[in-house]
């Protein structure tokens, strides 16, 4: 009888703990709703660039593409005549205006719901649901999220987006953002695209400031679609261990919070405790921070945001990491990808990128003149790299471009509201080799700092490479020479230079000095009052690898090895081509 009474009450406790967990899932349940886009769009070429005022967006279009993806991965666009030998060809090329359209069906439940069309990462756009035009967005290194709110209703609905990557229509010249060098300009979408539904009053942004010596994260929380006489409100924190061989889940922490007007921003302190494990290259440990907005005891939104308690800093002219000096071994990134012409949209992608480069030695990656999409920060995050993104900004600014310094303010703000919150996000800088106004980028760096600060800044890789000098205001020095050329290069901080950039000397270190094992750059960087990078020192010119050819199976082909390989085999010493291969290497 006590055994079947044991039983019995086994039972009824098994029922109730089961029916708790079922009603924390529903009242945990996820308010922000998703409807994927990705898959199959119309499609139609404005190759005249007539649609707009054709009213194609009223239209239906015969042809189909896949999305995500380029015009280049669907076989789109113009066979490519030109066989250059400067770069790697594309098989298909198009500059210009791109339709693609799809119809959507938005569910009833969005009825009164606050509902963006985000789009991860593409070139100038124009968007219209059904025939109404919601507007443009020019933005080329953070997602472009337009507000169907007030236009979008329950049930059918034709989504149409005007996609133009004519290069002039942002002024990022030169810039690996557009260049053909390296990731191609292509056409299309690229990443997520999806429809995003949230109640009105919703997390707006959500900042991260860890603190290694308090061991706390100051959360920066802007609320926005604030109702009037809401109350009982409270925001709720919960912090889990992922990135680890340790398990840890820090307690949940509860704060009531006053809202007014129509958005407000209120600074909250999370409590990490004693036992935190500090993120670095050597171990990259990640938390993730659930965020909840409970409204009279029901959730309204949430977030979840991955971060790690660490501390990149500079003392005098060394970096640190959580007070621990470390010394940068950096690759310079073009966005080289000729599979695709485009960085890798995914996670994965990225950390195969990033374990090939630790297992170098690597631990830092600076992005040449543009910056890669959030799935690489994430995989930084994960495999432990620092990065360095850059604003698409090369050469300079042009003085009669009233829209190049907002243009480009405007992308890097986007930067840091995208990405900042992320552990390996630690370097910023203007762009590459800036040789213009120096007051403008000094504010620029001023006005970005001020809007965020936990990055590290710098005006620009290489700049005044002429006149080098270090830039009052930075956090660091990237450059190739410390001062103006000497024939003993004691102002070089790299070992070669090209024949181009030395006027004196005999091409940098290498060219000048017998090999020896004293030579240092510490004359170099006597004067510098930060830690000095130095500049692409992995610039060498290498004869190609024929052998490799057979790997070029995307959007991009090797037609320029085609070329060096006739022209060898013209001269008739084709049977030597491994030969130079590795004696350039060498």
């Amino acid at each position: 009888m006590k055994r079947i009474l044991i039983s019995i009450f086994a039972n009824i406790f098994f029922i109730f703990f089961i029916s708790v967990i079922q009603a924390q899932e529903k009242s945990f349940k996820d308010p922000r709703q998703n409807i994927d886009l990705s898959g199959t769009w119309q499609f139609k070429l404005d190759t005249a660039n007539v649609g707009i005022s054709n009213k194609w967006f009223s239209e239906q279009f015969t042809d189909n593409v896949k999305l995500p993806g380029s015009l280049d991965e669907n076989h789109k666009g113009f066979l490519n005549k030109d066989t250059t030998d400067l770069h790697l060809n594309r098989v298909y090329i198009y500059e210009g205006a791109a339709w693609f359209k799809k119809e959507i069906t938005v569910p009833n439940d969005w009825e009164g719901k606050h509902v963006q069309l985000l789009m991860e990462r593409t070139k100038v756009t124009h968007v219209w649901l059904d025939t109404t035009y919601i507007g443009t967005d020019n933005t080329i290194f953070s997602p472009q999220v337009y507000n169907l709110t007030n236009t979008i209703t329950p049930g059918k609905h034709t989504l149409t987006v005007q996609v133009d990557n004519t290069a002039s229509l942002v002024p990022v010249a030169g810039s690996h953002a557009y260049s053909e060098d390296t990731q191609t300009n292509w056409n299309g979408i690229l990443g997520k695209v999806y429809l995003a539904a949230t109640n009105n009053i919703r997390f707006a942004d959500v900042r991260l400031y860890p603190d290694i010596k308090t061991k706390q994260v100051k959360v920066k929380i802007k609320i926005t679609g604030i109702e009037s006489g809401v109350s009982n409100v409270s925001i709720d924190f919960n912090a889990d261990l992922w990135n680890s061989q340790n398990k840890q889940s820090i307690p949940k922490q509860n704060y009531e919070v006053k809202l007014d007007g129509n958005s407000t921003i209120t600074e909250l302190v999370y409590n990490m405790g004693n036992n935190i494990q500090n993120w670095s290259e050597f171990n990259p440990s990640l938390y993730k921070l659930n965020i909840a907005l409970t409204i009279d005891g029901k959730i309204v939104d949430s977030r979840q945001v991955d971060f790690g308690m660490r501390e990149f800093k500079t003392n005098g002219k060394q970096f640190t990491i959580n007070r621990l000096t470390t010394f940068l071994r950096g690759k310079h990134d073009a966005a080289v990808f000729p599979l695709t012409g485009y960085p890798p949209m995914d996670k994965e992608g990225w950390i195969r990128v990033f374990r090939i480069a630790k297992s170098y030695g690597l631990n830092h990656y600076r992005f040449h003149s543009w910056c890669p999409p959030e799935a690489a920060f994430e995989a930084a995050d994960i495999v432990g790299i620092y990065m360095q993104p850059e604003l698409p900004m090369w050469w300079g600014f042009n003085p009669k471009d009233s829209t190049h310094v907002p243009f480009m303010m405007k992308e890097g703000k986007k930067i840091l509201d995208n990405y900042a919150n992320h552990a390996s996000f630690v370097m910023f800088a203007l762009g590459n080799e800036l040789w213009q106004d120096r007051n403008v980028l000094k504010k620029m760096v001023a006005d970005l700092r001020s809007y965020d600060n936990r990055p590290l800044y710098a005006q620009g890789s290489n700049n005044s490479l002429g006149n080098p000098s270090y830039a009052e205001g930075d956090d660091y020095w990237t450059t190739f020479r410390t001062a103006v050329e000497r024939a003993d290069v004691t102002s070089d901080v790299r070992m070669s230079v090209s024949f181009l950039d030395s006027k004196i000397g005999d091409g940098g270190v290498i060219n000048t000095l017998y090999p020896n094992t004293t030579f240092t750059f510490s004359k170099a960087i006597q004067n510098s009052p930060v830690p000095v990078i130095g500049h692409e020192v992995g610039q060498y010119s290498i004869y190609p690898d024929y052998n490799e050819m057979k790997k070029y199976t995307g959007i991009l082909k090797p037609w320029n090895f085609e070329l060096f390989r006739k022209r060898l085999k013209e001269k008739g010493m084709l049977d030597q081509a491994d030969k130079f291969f590795k004696a350039s290497g060498a």
